[in-house]
């Protein structure tokens, strides 16, 4: 039996940027025993979006990168986050419209259950369709 994990937004962080010798290599530990098939690795939507923020506001990665990075990360069989393709989705459109993760996560959430969003964002607005 695989042991689960739950998977905070620093060990997400320490992984990707590869900047910290000894928190670096802790948090690779839990990567390659998922990768091994050893692990499962257990997020949410939260965190990904806080790992997005972080990556975009301090550490100043382009929308792309984020995107290509992440989007690798969460393709992985044993990486699990509850709405995983809606996540997947919204990393794209988050590139493809220069936008936000948590607003782009909430359009297409509302189109998802098939609401309509109510926003005072106006560039989130003009997507809002």
């Amino acid at each position: 039996m695989k042991q689960k994990y739950f998977i905070d937004t620093n060990i997400f962080l320490r992984f990707l940027l590869n900047d910290h010798k000894s928190l670096t290599a802790k948090a690779e530990k839990y990567f390659l025993l998922a990768n091994k098939n050893k692990a499962v690795l257990i997020s949410s939507v939260l965190v990904i979006s806080e790992v997005f923020w972080v990556l975009k506001s301090f550490y100043k990665y382009s929308i792309k990168n984020i995107n290509k990075h992440l989007t690798s990360l969460l393709a992985h069989k044993n990486i699990q986050i509850k709405d995983k393709n809606l996540v997947l989705k919204t990393l794209n459109l988050c590139q493809k419209k220069n936008i936000a993760f948590v607003d782009a996560f909430c359009l297409l959430k509302s189109k998802q259950i098939k609401v309509k969003l109510i926003t005072f964002d106006k560039k989130l607005l003009k997507l809002v369709k």
